[in-house]
């Protein structure tokens, strides 16, 4: 039998300081939210089961969670006095992926518990066989980790932390990055889908057994996209490519994730 879930959360909310930019005051603020939950245990034949959720990483644009950076931890404590035995496994909700890791052993003694975050989630994902077909380095990561038990007295609880940004005063700048092969060149276009004037800056360009790149950048109004001075190459042969429009991260940006791009062009 399913027992109810009990959960606890905590808000706190932080303003980070204050400055003018074009004669606007602006500011920045952080709110930081924990939520602590016991998860259910559901009954499966002999074996007790808990399905942890886990959602770990920063949002994309295109994701449908509130733009933030999210962590989670998981534990299990054995309360009574003998050993238990447990699996745990990774699943990942994902389109066409396996389901799941495969299931690692853990022994807890009295009174002893394990503990599994966002670090160990990644790390399972990219060691397992099953787990080939998922990159860990996905910036958001969500699914559950499974945990069984023989004793249906096992205590699992998660931790979720959000740490949520807001800039306030004035519209973000969001520079985007694409590419076209030519016959002998690598042509890199920069537009600004934000909602705030971007400033000029640089995209680093670099080819393949070639020097790195520095194409000027002009500021852009939002919407306006630019075509930038084409990269050369040698020619006659495939070459991979990274394009990275501010390398050195100076414009603030309602997202950062869209500022680079890499490939693999044949040219010539």
């Amino acid at each position: 039998m399913a027992k109810p879930t009990l959960r606890t959360m905590a808000l706190a909310g932080l303003a980070l300081g204050g400055c003018t930019q074009d004669g606007v005051v602006t500011g920045v603020g952080a709110g930081l939210s924990i939520d602590v939950e016991r998860v259910m245990r559901i009954e499966e034949g002999n074996n007790s089961v808990f399905a942890a959720k886990y959602v770990c990483g920063e949002t994309t644009t295109n994701d449908p969670l509130v733009n933030a950076v999210y962590r989670t931890e998981i534990s299990s404590m054995n309360p009574i006095d003998d050993n238990v035995t447990t699996g745990w496994r990774v699943a990942f909700v994902y389109p066409g992926t396996p389901p799941s890791t495969s299931t690692v052993q853990r022994i807890h003694g009295y009174y002893r518990g394990y503990f599994m975050n966002c670090d160990d989630i990644r790390q399972a994902l990219a060691e397992d066989p099953s787990g080939e077909d998922i990159d860990p380095d996905t910036p958001l990561l969500k699914g559950y980790v499974m945990i069984s038990s023989e004793d249906t007295r096992l205590i699992v609880t998660t931790v979720h932390t959000t740490l949520h940004k807001q800039v306030h005063g004035y519209q973000l700048v969001d520079l985007a990055v694409s590419t076209d092969c030519g016959v002998d060149a690598l042509t890199v276009t920069v537009t600004n889908e934000g909602q705030g004037l971007s400033p000029a800056t640089v995209t680093l360009v670099n080819i393949e057994d070639m020097p790195p790149l520095e194409l000027p950048t002009p500021g852009l109004d939002p919407g306006q996209q630019v075509e930038l001075d084409p990269a050369p190459t040698a020619g006659g042969a495939s070459y991979s490519f990274l394009a990275t429009v501010d390398p050195a991260n100076e414009i603030d940006e309602s997202d950062e994730m869209n500022n680079q791009v890499a490939g693999n062009c044949e040219f010539g």
